[in-house]
């Protein structure tokens, strides 16, 4: 049995980027939510896609703990050999983990928060990752509407719409 679950973490693993991008959270969630949960908590990437999946969702309430197992399990990694490859990943995990964080704020209503880890999360994510520049973008022009800055709101949804569109993202082409 146990075989079983590493398996089908495996594939989680390698189809969870395609599923948040595709809308296909609460099927993720569903996957996620069958595995052992000391193998999702030891796994940063397992633990990142629950965070994703279930702030995508709205479930707010665990995706802070989510999120601290993904930067436990990265601190026991470790990224030490490897030179820039390894500082890349380090901004790369920093910025998902900022994204979340910045989206759970928006849903929160703490639309300072949220500008505040969205644009941290930019800063760290890299100009390949469109799926999640494009829900920060989103973020961004929705929080900045929030505060009344018609200007920055603007500039950022239509930035969010064309990222989006590059990502093939049509769920948040549309938000």
């Amino acid at each position: 049995k146990g075989e079983h679950f590493e398996l089908a973490a495996r594939i989680v693993q390698q189809a969870g980027n395609a599923m948040l991008a595709s809308g296909g959270w609460g099927l993720l969630l569903a996957w996620l939510e069958k595995l052992p949960a000391a193998r999702v908590h030891a796994s940063p990437e397992l633990s990142l896609f629950y965070a994703w999946g279930l702030v995508l969702t709205g479930r707010l309430e665990s995706v802070e703990s989510r999120l601290s197992d993904v930067e436990r399990a990265l601190n026991e990694e470790d990224l030490s050999q490897g030179g820039t490859k390894a500082e890349g990943m380090r901004l790369y995990w920093r910025g998902q983990v900022a994204a979340v964080r910045g989206r759970a704020a928006y849903l929160r209503g703490d639309v300072q928060e949220a500008i505040k880890n969205s644009r941290q999360a930019l800063d760290f994510l890299p100009e390949t990752d469109l799926t999640t520049r494009g829900i920060l973008a989103n973020t961004l022009g929705l929080s900045y509407l929030s505060t009344g800055d018609m200007y920055a709101a603007s500039q950022a949804l239509e930035e969010g719409r064309l990222v989006n569109e590059a990502a093939g993202n049509l769920l948040t082409t549309l938000e």
